[in-house]
């Protein structure tokens, strides 16, 4: 593999900024509603302190399980106006750009594909060669969701062209939760096993990806962005309420009306990047996801439900605390709490 241009700490860095920057946009749009002078401004500084991601390593507490063999692990972090965070464990990846490849069977032959380039990644590459079971074993614990747990790939290998996508560069990035890959993988009997280093491929536009070194040729979900953003953007909305109802304002189901409008206002804008993506990502499915959570709080506007939880974890207000096994080590894993 060519020495990669682009390290997995500056992706981590801009596309999770990116992921909340567009999850709570559509708070420009409503400035557009004649309801958004009667909101007080502290309810928008409250909700723009808690849009930060904050990443933290796991650490384990061997001591704590002495029978079981096991270890503790805690996830906590301060709940602002008693309002739950959320937990994603993003493993970043870089790449680098391929001409071709030369296994045989693969997507990406020379001789089966007119257009054979695509991105290179190394993955399971720690020393042990156990990352994707130690990553696994996080997302079948009962507590964590399993899809809040993904590899992120960014077919971006240039730093030229990094500058040029600052900003878009979720539009050029693959999310592959660890427990779809394992679920194509065992629907042709295959298994991504530790002690062995694996490679993935994917083309630049993310339409076609393999794990070459099991022939594992991968279905990608091509609406995941659209459903990762239709989750986070629903998490801001339930914090927007939640301050506003602290505040007692009389007029909630007109600040509902006015985000439904905001968030169409969002859609039309976030469809203009049809050129870059294939039209099933025009955002049409966001605003149906998001519309769904809005319904919900226009029927309960006296017990606010939660917003959707799939891509990520809700934190409860005590924390997190899970027991793992004492032969994992988790001592690699950061994960991002919002």
């Amino acid at each position: 593999m060519a020495k990669k241009e682009i390290n997995e700490k500056t992706f981590e860095l801009n596309i999770t900024s990116e992921l909340l920057n567009l999850s709570k946009s559509f708070l420009w749009y409503l400035q557009e509603s004649p309801v958004y002078q009667k909101i007080p401004p502290t309810v928008f500084q409250d909700l723009l302190k808690k849009s930060t991601f904050f990443a933290e390593g796991l650490t384990q507490k061997e001591e704590a399980n002495i029978e079981s063999g096991g270890y503790d692990v805690s996830i906590n972090f301060p709940a602002a106006n008693g309002i739950e965070n959320r937990l994603m464990i993003l493993q970043f990846k870089s790449g680098s750009r391929c001409q071709f490849s030369k296994l045989e069977g693969s997507l990406f032959e020379k001789s089966k594909n007119t257009d054979p380039e695509h991105v290179l990644y190394s993955f399971n590459d720690d020393s042990q060669k156990s990352q994707h079971a130690t990553l696994r074993a996080l997302a079948d614990k009962g507590d964590i969701k399993p899809e809040s747990v993904m590899y992120v790939f960014p077919r971006v290998t240039e730093k030229s062209d990094f500058y040029s996508k600052v900003g878009e560069l979720l539009y050029h990035t693959s999310f592959v939760p660890v427990k779809e890959l394992d679920r194509q993988a065992e629907l042709k009997d295959k298994i991504i096993v530790n002690g062995k280093r694996h490679k993935f491929r994917v083309n630049y536009n993310g339409n076609k990806s393999e794990v070459n070194l099991l022939l594992l040729l991968l279905d990608p979900n091509p609406n995941i962005l659209n459903d990762i953003l239709s989750e986070l953007i629903c998490v801001q909305i339930e914090r927007f309420v939640k301050i506003i109802s602290i505040e007692d304002l009389d007029f909630y189901q007109e600040i509902i009306e006015a985000i439904r409008v905001a968030i169409i206002n969002f859609v039309e804008n976030y469809a203009s990047y049809d050129t870059l993506l294939p039209k099933v990502m025009n955002g049409s499915s966001i605003k149906i996801e998001v519309n769904k959570y809005l319904d919900q709080l226009i029927n309960s506007p006296n017990n606010i439900p939660f917003a959707p939880s799939k891509y990520t974890t809700i934190i409860p207000l005590n924390g997190l605390k899970m027991e793992f096994d004492k032969t994992i080590d988790l001592s690699k894993v950061a994960y991002q709490i919002f």
